[in-house]
């Protein structure tokens, strides 16, 4: 079967460090996050609608900053498959009352329950998420 969605453009080694970072929400704090590479080049699911049924593949850096927390005590569930790498600083998922923290890993597949969250007060919580829909 053949996909019809568009490759991620090829990237050599780069520093992130040279992008910037767009803030999510207007709120005080707030999710920042960088687009390190995407099928789209002027949105990802997070930045921006994306129809339910399009194909699409981007892989980021999401800052939590420090005392973010998710809107709401519902929990969150996406419209695609999201893997979750945390680099540093802790999250806390309020519905499992658990703290995460760097080097700790998540696979989810469409609709998977999770959250909501509360990044650290002092560090904030830094990952690298890859989201999609094949």
């Amino acid at each position: 079967m053949q996909s019809n969605i568009r490759p991620k453009t090829e990237l050599e080694f780069f520093h992130p460090a040279t992008l910037s970072w767009t803030r999510l929400t207007e709120n005080q704090p707030s999710i920042l996050f960088k687009i390190l590479a995407s099928t789209h080049t002027d949105h990802c699911a997070l930045s921006g609608p994306v129809d339910e049924t399009e194909r699409f593949s981007s892989t980021l850096l999401l800052f939590y900053e420090p005392g973010y927390r998710t809107p709401g005590d519902s929990s969150i569930r996406h419209t695609y498959k999201e893997e979750v790498m945390l680099l540093t600083g802790r999250l806390y998922d309020q519905r499992l009352q658990k703290w995460f923290g760097t080097d700790e890993y998540a696979c989810r597949d469409v609709g998977m329950e999770h959250g909501p969250y509360l990044a650290d007060e002092k560090d904030g919580c830094l990952m690298i998420v890859w989201i999609g829909r094949d």
